[in-house]
């Protein structure tokens, strides 16, 4: 009598008899192997388990998660913040997502759009000249303009009058003066724009080491309403076109 190697069944050679107990025995030991066998169903690849209920629960839970964010429906952006979804029929209520929710964002994980302290407001802005607005979370650029500086004194430019037009607004001279990139940083292509408005000359100077077209002489706009349009081209270099 030999046994087979993977489930020990009884396997009689040629010169032992016929046992009614080695067949029985042997049935048990199929039985007991198939009974712990899942049978193979249509479409699956692997038996049910090798894959938890757990798992397949956690992996229906993923793809409808995927699902709802291409259909923007977990989060949606407004003046009001960053808003949770339900995941099932759209964006609904006014829960922003907290900064501790976001990761890897750095410092901007804790700039939300919304109407409160040290957020952004719906609605038109203007920061050096350059227009957006904010409408229920979505930024949509405006024509470039400029704002306005009205200047009734004299003044050496700071930052803030950069892509500005500064009108002067006297009827007594008035001096401009543009500091050096040293004193004020201005990025390269700012432009500074600075008309006459009132009868009052109305004088652009420059610091020591600025230059406006190679010299660093000073203009002056010459008739009432002209304007000087200033652009700096390298460090502390300007050039100057207009009623001059």
């Amino acid at each position: 009598m030999i046994k087979t190697p993977n489930y020990n069944l009884n396997k009689p050679t040629y010169d032992d008899f016929g046992d009614i107990a080695d067949l029985n025995a042997n049935a048990d030991i199929i039985d007991a192997a198939l009974f712990d066998k899942v049978s193979k169903e249509t479409g699956k690849g692997l038996s049910e388990a090798n894959f938890t209920a757990t798992e397949k629960s956690n992996l229906a839970s993923m793809v409808s998660d995927i699902t709802n964010l291409q259909n923007g429906k977990q989060t949606k952006i407004t003046a009001s913040g960053i808003l949770k979804g339900n995941g099932t029929g759209g964006v609904t209520g006014s829960t922003q997502i907290p900064s501790t929710d976001v990761s890897g964002l750095g410092n901007a994980a804790t700039k939300n759009l919304g109407t409160a302290a040290g957020t952004v407001s719906e609605g038109n802005h203007n920061h050096n000249g350059v227009y957006a607005t904010l409408t229920d979370g979505k930024v949509t650029p405006s024509l470039l303009g400029v704002s306005t500086v009205s200047v009734t004194s004299g003044k050496t430019s700071v930052l803030t009058d950069a892509n500005t037009l500064q009108v002067v607004n006297s009827t007594s001279a008035i001096t401009i003066t543009i500091p050096t990139h040293a004193s004020v940083a201005y990025p390269l292509g700012t432009a500074i724009d600075v008309m006459r408005y009132n009868t009052g000359a109305a004088n652009i100077a420059v610091s020591s080491g600025v230059t406006v077209n190679g010299v660093t002489t000073t203009l002056t706009v010459v008739n009432r309403y002209g304007v000087i349009s200033f652009v700096q081209i390298e460090i502390d270099k300007w050039i100057a076109v207009g009623d001059k």
